[in-house]
């Protein structure tokens, strides 16, 4: 039987990041002040800026380091780039591909074939959904720098940020430089109905029917905003971010099932589309944050907003959470009770509802529960699900208060000896014992084959940690291996990695743990613990630990 994750602990968190000015990001040393020797004054020229090393972090606020790519070939960077997985499958892993992408970082000399660095650094920042990231970086890079395609690039990424008057602050440069192509004539159409001269518009929208082009859901936005009454829209099988912010400015009503279809990387469009029915954008946010694409304040923000009356809230103790307006109704009940027993048991309730999305949700309102003897019987899940939304200070003093009161037993589970790997993992513990390590199988009470594989998975985090094992441990593992899954890494993304962990080339190593594990969340328990131990080996601890701590919990240690 293969140990797979349970999707409903497959929590992923959107960051929330510093924008740095262009000056601090560059990496260019500034000259020394003038030295004066008698009248002779020496000047020195400022370095030239190089676009594609500006960032959004330095070190200091989470950045990779100005030396991330030192030892690095440029080839393999324009290479491993545009490899990047769209959707990392494990959250630790997306945030750490947003750092990645974001790092002000030196560059090795030489030159690149194909699109820029920056390019493809904004690019993928695009495909994971990061559009007010992408839009950020890009507005690093000098205007005489600017090609075209980095314009699409700003763009696509202002319009699916919202931020119209950027893409449209584009539009002139951008037709200069390539003429009225269908996007560009796209772009004119929009900016002309934004800015309210719908006559002009009128005639880019004539032009773009005579040249066939297929977009239904553009021209259905214009044709309301023309003036005409809206049609039915049953369905939507294209559509761009053009097409759907011309939809959002014509308050079109889009179709709810669009955000079950929708690509992860235009959710957070549909979400913050004003115009849309609240159930797709509702639907469209929950899906979004469960991908990484949308960050979980905006779902509070919609749910907040929906007009639920006091009796509304007073029977959500009855609300199964079946549907979106069912969990906001949970969520809203939630953080509107004052007792904090009653607040819990409805927490309880909505993470029950949808624990991939849940988790995120409520991780303030269990972070502000009181940790006190009366709730100890809540103080096991309280634990994982904090663990589970990367909240780990916070799960201390319930991890604490389980000590304090002694053996518990909820459920058939001695509580205190199931979570110790998870509380070592975390850091909250020393390291365990053998006795530990009983326990903890005790606790569980599994069958032969199950306790076989998780413990030989636990086993795995906690090496790849640097936690030396027991002797009767480590011999236990010579008895044969428990596969999770029969998968294989690729040869040659396990030699590049390797070579790049020994060499302690930091940005290369940890772009070769993101493409070696990519999308896929079922890999053999050593690999994952290769990838952690050569994420350590780079000086990335924290995101190691974090790592083993998500892989532990969506795996059911």
């Amino acid at each position: 039987m293969d140990l797979r994750p349970i999707p409903a602990l497959l929590v992923v968190a959107s960051l929330s990041l510093p924008v740095l000015s262009a000056g601090a990001q560059s990496g260019a040393v500034m000259p020394a002040p003038p030295t004066a020797r008698g009248d002779a004054i020496q000047v020195q020229e400022l370095p030239a800026l190089n676009p594609n090393e500006v960032g959004l972090l330095d070190e200091q606020h989470g950045g990779l380091g100005l030396d991330l790519w030192r030892g690095t070939s440029l080839g393999l960077i324009g290479k491993g780039l545009p490899l990047l997985p769209e959707q990392p499958g494990w959250r630790t892993l997306r945030a750490l591909q947003l750092r990645l992408l974001q790092s002000t970082a030196s560059l090795p000399s030489g030159i690149l074939a194909g699109e820029p660095v920056i390019a493809l650094r904004a690019g993928k920042l695009s495909a994971m959904g990061a559009h007010g990231a992408a839009l950020a970086l890009l507005r690093l890079v000098p205007g005489p720098a600017m090609t075209p395609l980095l314009r699409h690039l700003v763009i696509d990424n202002a319009l699916a940020d919202g931020a119209f008057a950027t893409a449209c602050d584009q539009e002139a440069a951008l037709r200069s430089a390539q003429g009225g192509d269908n996007y560009t004539i796209e772009l004119q159409v929009f900016c002309q109905f934004a800015a309210g001269h719908g006559n002009d518009a009128g005639l880019g929208v004539d032009l773009l029917r005579d040249q066939k082009l297929k977009d239904p859901l553009f021209f259905a936005a214009a044709e309301v905003l023309g003036g005409l009454p809206p049609v039915r829209l049953d369905a939507i099988k294209e559509f761009t971010p053009q097409s759907l912010a011309i939809a959002s400015l014509a308050r079109l009503a889009l179709p709810e099932t669009l955000a079950a279809t929708a690509p992860p990387a235009l959710l957070p469009i549909l979400a913050g589309a004003t115009g849309a029915p609240t159930e797709l954008r509702l639907a469209a946010a929950e899906r979004g944050i469960g991908l990484g694409s949308v960050p979980a304040a905006q779902l509070r923000i919609l749910y907040d907003a929906l007009p639920f009356t006091p009796a509304d809230l007073a029977a959500a103790a009855s609300e199964s959470g079946r549907t979106v307006k069912g969990r906001a109704l949970l969520y809203r009940a939630a953080a509107a009770e004052p007792l904090p027993v009653a607040r819990t048991e409805m927490i309880q309730r909505g993470l029950a509802a949808d624990a991939m999305v849940g988790t995120q949700l409520y991780a303030p309102l269990l972070a502000a529960l009181p940790a006190t003897p009366d709730l100890i019987a809540f103080a096991p899940w309280v634990v994982r699900a904090l663990l589970a939304a990367g909240q780990t200070e916070a799960a201390r003093p319930w991890f604490d208060l389980l000590k304090r009161e002694g053996p518990l037993r909820i459920g058939g589970e001695t509580t205190l000896a199931a979570l110790l790997p998870l509380a070592r993992l975390a850091g909250l513990v020393e390291p365990l014992s053998a006795a530990d390590l009983i326990a903890w199988r005790q606790a569980r009470n599994e069958s032969p084959i199950d306790s076989g594989k998780h413990g030989l998975f636990l086993l795995c985090l906690l090496s790849a940690l640097g936690d030396a094992l027991p002797e009767d441990e480590r011999l236990a593992l010579l008895d044969g291996p428990a596969v999770i899954s029969g998968k294989v890494s690729r040869s040659a993304l396990a030699i590049g990695l390797a070579t790049a962990a020994a060499a302690r080339r930091r940005g290369e190593t940890v772009l070769y743990v993101l493409l070696g594990l990519g999308e896929q969340r079922d890999v053999e328990p050593a690999e994952f613990a290769r990838l952690i131990g050569d994420l350590r080996a780079v000086g990335l601890d924290g995101d190691a630990r974090a790592l083993a701590l998500e892989l532990a919990l969506a795996f059911g240690i």
